[in-house]
């Protein structure tokens, strides 16, 4: 014997009387029911269509908009690097010449050692450029 705890289904599914009736929508009677089905669609289909057309264009300018930013972005970047580089040659290019008075210096008065000769000593050991420009 199994216990019920539920209510008993209804007698029709039970016994397999008939089907579930199935029941149409009274707007397909309608007369214009298809044609505004047809206009609804072919709205929708012209909505999706326009749509995707405006994301198309907002992203042909979106993409070379970024392109330019980027190529602008790389000529600025290459612009700085060079201005390094040009910086660096110029304070190489200072102390190779306070490098060579002081040897000029050095072997022209070995014995004498002048207050300048003392400051070129003090910039290139602690390469301060000098303020001699």
């Amino acid at each position: 014997v199994v216990a019920e705890f539920t209510d008993p289904p209804e007698a029709r599914y039970e016994a397999n009387a008939g089907a579930p009736e199935i029941r149409e929508c009274p707007l397909i009677k309608l007369p214009f029911f298809v044609t505004l089905m047809v206009k609804v669609m072919m709205m929708d289909v012209l909505l999706t269509l326009i749509t995707i057309a405006l994301i198309l264009v907002h992203r042909m300018h979106i993409i070379p908009a970024r392109r330019r930013f980027k190529i602008i972005m790389g000529i600025k970047r290459g612009r700085a690097k060079r201005a390094l580089k040009k910086r660096a040659r110029s304070r190489l290019r200072r102390l190779l010449i306070l490098r060579r008075r002081a040897r000029r210096n050095k072997r022209g008065s070995s014995s004498s050692s002048s207050s300048r000769t003392y400051s070129l000593y003090l910039c290139l050991k602690f390469f301060i450029p000098l303020n001699s420009e």
